[in-house]
């Protein structure tokens, strides 16, 4: 039985992207790699609620590469796939080509 997994309120699932030349031709040292991470947002939540009762949208979407902080998720295997839950306080950075 195959169970799709989506990320609650405000969270993120990132899947790591170990790859250390972005897309730009930028080379990243090994280093950097030791404290930071590169991955996929896999699945986006649909927000937090605010006090007054309303809805703040996550700031990334599906499919966004990003660096996040590597040290400070929480880790789940589902289905044979590493996935890094994420806030945005752990996001360091959205990657994107111009």
């Amino acid at each position: 039985m195959s169970e799709k997994m989506v990320a609650y309120d405000s969270k993120y699932l990132i899947v790591e992207d170990d790859t250390t030349i972005t897309a730009g031709g930028i080379h990243v040292p090994g280093e950097l790699m030791q404290f930071h991470g590169f991955g996929i947002v896999s699945t986006v939540g649909e927000g937090r609620v605010s006090e007054e009762g309303k809805t703040i949208k996550p700031r990334l979407k599906a499919g966004d590469r990003v660096v996040f902080i590597k040290h400070s998720q929480m880790v789940i295997d589902h289905e044979n796939v590493k996935y890094f839950v994420l806030t945005d306080a752990e996001i360091v950075a959205r990657l994107y080509t111009t």
